[in-house]
């Protein structure tokens, strides 16, 4: 059903977002001072990355990888493929690791 790969993916993030839970909410009882809203708020930060990189991210790569795959198909191979998806989705995920979703969910409001 899951490859071992895929399996310690989701270990590795589950184990990630318990580690993020147990510092902004347990840690120091600070649950107590917070509101459900902001848990939930918390929660979602990772699933709104994840639509941001693959909305400005992943689709305009993958046009511009299979225009490329049409048009020179003799250059286009794995590693450079790979290398496509690799440098945007680094850049966005650096411009993203400073609550920068924050500003984007709420320049949408």
């Amino acid at each position: 059903m899951l490859s071992p790969t895929a399996g310690l993916v989701i270990l590795a993030i589950c184990v990630s977002q318990l580690r993020r839970v147990w510092r902004e909410f347990l840690v120091d009882h600070a649950y107590r001072d917070r509101s459900p809203a902001a848990a939930l708020e918390l929660g979602l930060r990772p699933v709104a990355k994840f639509v941001i990189i693959a909305v400005y991210v992943v689709v305009p790569t993958t046009v511009v990888v299979l225009t490329a795959a049409f048009v020179l198909p003799d250059i286009v191979s794995g590693p450079v493929v790979l290398l496509a998806y690799v440098f945007p989705i680094g850049a966005a995920r650096v411009w993203l690791q400073d609550d920068a979703v924050e500003a984007v969910l709420q320049h949408q409001d």
